[in-house]
């Protein structure tokens, strides 16, 4: 039985960045400029997002189940802040989302109302079905439909024990900020017709826009409803906020101050950037049109010894450039103050993988893009070399790696190499009588599995493989504090000829997702040692978040552990033979890590 466990994870390009290169689009009319927030304003913004999240994942009315939350977030975001103190807050709250939650009081904190008579048991009706939501991970348009989802389900007299949820007449108290509360019920009872209780016939809310209004990230609403609406995703179904140092909440304040301020739709993409950073999450990214990189520059380059070093360059597209020549600096900016400004922007888990994404975020850019850099030559003297964006980057021309062997390769007498960056399952089944009759095997795993199934790690095993545990949140309540998981674990039969050599697998800091499924199978299984430095500490099927103006965000939707149940996530696949690259290795052209590799299996 062939298992494809490369279906837990994302494509390594998308983990690192998540990039559009279509046309800007027409101006939109009516666009609202950009002004800052006043500190009442932020209040009402902040009490606003909150209620938005509860509502629209919470209340399981059939008005809220069928609205256009895009255009409900650009319309509450105008209405909200107008509100002149709590009291005025509380009274637009409850009118603006009264025909989508009519049952819904927000209230001056310390003033909690009762509860409202439509939330008591229908009269006339025998043990009345009550409504609620499961959310398995989140459903959202254009997420992966096989993975998450969200579901309206019923059940009659009341919800199930094991859902944690109360009945209707036992709203939830929840507190918005901005000086008032609300109630929020979070079941409610159907008619016999199956309709939520009460009737609603208000229409639903809609922006203060124009006729033929389009979102856009130039209109302040949209970019504030942007906010609102990714911020409640996280708040409720991010998974990891356990093993996350943030004050979440802050975020939100001091993201919705920034989205208010932006000057454009390419500003607010940094925006939503800083948003996610505090995350730690190695998917994190976010997609829109104002957003090109379509080509990279034609180099390599690390960190090394605490330096930006170059550790490869293209001789006929980077003349003058080479080997350990370190970069002073860029377009005439300090280059240690370039690399941590692209960094405060790569949300990452692990301090190797922000690395990863901030060198990446530097090489990318618009085609024939010049870019000028100050360089201390290895060989001695300040160079200043002016180079060109102009290697394609995407999913069909990868980042650019240094020069290795061969994909599959007899490094020394009876030691092969082998590329899983390169090879597919094809060059797998042609190599095998070669790599069973092997007495040393190395594995390079310093990229993504792109081409490969799994079954390599079924010729190395004795017996079954299983990948990592995988637990993908049940949620029914808000705020995380019923939190339960669905959980998955596929197994693989062993295969024959079986690979019985010493075995060696490098791997480093770009490794991640689906590259970490590997990574954790050859550490749960002990399938060789495992050489370089740790893996980027981010695996899990990804989720989507589309926003109004056409953002799309990407973050990681599901708990992966290690094999042995221990933390994955910030922490990486650690490597039982470490390796640290040195200044004098790259210019001497050495690899570093190869040369462990083979110096383990020899």
């Amino acid at each position: 039985m062939r298992v494809k466990i490369r279906n837990l994870s994302g494509v390594l390009i998308g983990a690192l960045l998540s990039l559009a290169a279509t046309a800007p689009a027409l101006a939109a009319p009516a666009n609202e400029p950009p002004r800052q927030l006043t500190e009442r304003g932020l209040e009402n913004l902040t009490a606003f997002t909150r209620l938005l999240g509860y509502v629209r994942f919470f209340h399981p009315s059939d008005q809220a189940a069928a609205a256009d939350w895009h255009q409900v977030a650009i319309a509450g975001a105008q209405e909200a802040e107008k509100a002149v103190n709590p009291d005025d807050l509380a009274r637009t709250l409850t009118d603006f989302f009264s025909p989508l939650a009519p049952t819904l009081r927000v209230y001056l904190d310390g003033e909690r109302p009762g509860v409202p008579e439509e939330l008591r048991p229908p009269s006339g009706v025998t043990n009345p079905e009550v409504a609620f939501w499961i959310h398995t991970g989140v459903g959202l348009p254009e997420t992966v439909p096989s993975t998450y989802s969200s579901v309206r389900s019923g059940s009659p007299g009341g919800p199930p024990a094991e859902t944690g949820l109360p009945r209707p007449e036992q709203p939830v108290e929840v507190s918005l900020g901005g000086g008032v509360s609300a109630l929020v019920p979070l079941t409610l009872y159907r008619d016999s017709q199956g309709a939520t209780l009460p009737a609603v016939t208000l229409p639903p809310p809609r922006p203060d826009k124009p006729r033929g209004f389009k979102p856009s990230g130039k209109d302040r609403a949209t970019r504030l409803a942007g906010v609102a609406l990714a911020w409640g995703v996280f708040q409720h179904f991010y998974p990891y906020f356990d093993v996350v140092s943030v004050d979440w909440p802050a975020e939100l304040q001091r993201t919705l101050a920034a989205a208010a301020k932006d000057k454009n739709e390419r500003a607010f993409v940094d925006t939503l950037r800083r948003l996610m950073v505090p995350l730690n999450d190695g998917h994190a990214s976010v997609a829109h049109k104002s957003v090109v990189r379509t080509h990279q520059l034609p180099l390599v380059w690390d960190i090394v010894e605490g330096q930006w070093v170059i550790t490869w360059a293209d001789p006929r597209l980077a003349p003058g450039l080479g080997r350990g020549d370190v970069i002073l600096s860029v377009n005439g900016k300090p280059a240690g103050q370039v690399f941590a400004a692209a960094a405060a922007l790569a949300p990452g888990a692990t301090p190797q993988f922000v690395r990863v994404r901030a060198l990446l975020l530097l090489s990318v850019g618009t085609r024939n893009e010049a870019v000028r850099l100050k360089v201390q030559r290895a060989r001695g003297g300040i160079a200043s070399v002016t180079v060109r964006r102009s290697v394609p980057f995407g999913d069909s021309s990868p980042l650019l790696k240094e020069p290795r062997p061969d994909k599959i390769a007899e490094v020394q007498p009876g030691i092969y190499y082998v590329d899983i960056d390169r090879i597919t399952d094809e060059d797998l089944s042609a190599a095998l009588p070669a790599l069973a009759a092997a007495r040393g095997l190395v594995f390079d795993l310093r990229g993504y599995p792109r081409y490969l199934g799994t079954e390599l790690l079924s010729h190395l095993a004795g017996g079954e493989i299983r990948t990592p545990p995988v637990h993908i949140p049940l949620v029914t309540l808000p705020d995380r504090p019923w939190f339960r998981s669905l959980q998955r674990q596929a197994a693989q039969p062993p295969l024959t000829p079986r690979l019985t050599a010493r075995t060696a697998w490098i791997t480093a800091g770009e490794a991640v997702s689906y590259a970490e499924s590997y990574m954790g199978i050859v550490e749960g299984h002990r399938l060789g040692e495992i050489v370089g430095e740790a893996t980027a500490g981010t695996n899990g099927n990804v989720n989507y978040i589309p926003l109004p103006g056409g953002y799309t965000l990407r973050f990681t939707g599901m708990r992966v552990l290690r094999h042995n149940g221990s933390q994955l996530h910030g922490v990486g696949i650690p490597p039982t033979v470490p390796v640290t690259r040195t200044l004098e290795g790259i210019r001497e052209g050495r690899d570093e890590f190869l040369e462990k590799a083979i110096e383990t299996v020899r």
